[in-house]
């Protein structure tokens, strides 16, 4: 795993949000959107997450992220196909485009001494 850097000769749409409402001292609620989109390409993050401080040395936090992606078939296939499934090699012979749609959660919880 790691990641790589693509330059994509065209003009892009690029955008990052970041929005935190304290609902008490104890509670907040955020919201994370990130948005690149160019002609035929696309990347959209969007995710809600929260913190709950129980007490002075316990704190509870949890985090829902959600992403969309449409990649040029070259894009994809530079970066992203590792042949190790073979229906997903079927489907992207096919088309032009190889769009993907993930979940990702995330629960913690820190307890000081």
């Amino acid at each position: 795993m790691g990641s790589s850097v693509a330059n994509v000769e065209q003009q892009s749409i690029n955008l990052a949000l970041r929005y935190r409402y304290d609902l008490s001292e104890q509670l907040s609620i955020g919201w994370t959107e990130t948005v690149r989109d160019a002609e035929g390409y696309y990347n959209y993050i969007n995710g809600i997450d929260t913190k709950y401080q129980l007490t002075d040395k316990v704190t509870f936090r949890a985090q829902i992220l959600r992403s969309d992606t449409l990649y040029p078939i070259d894009l994809y296939k530079e970066f992203c196909d590792d042949n190790s499934d073979s229906a997903y090699q079927d489907d992207v012979q096919t088309t032009l485009t190889k769009n993907e749609r993930s979940v990702f959660m995330k629960f913690s919880y820190a307890w000081l001494n």
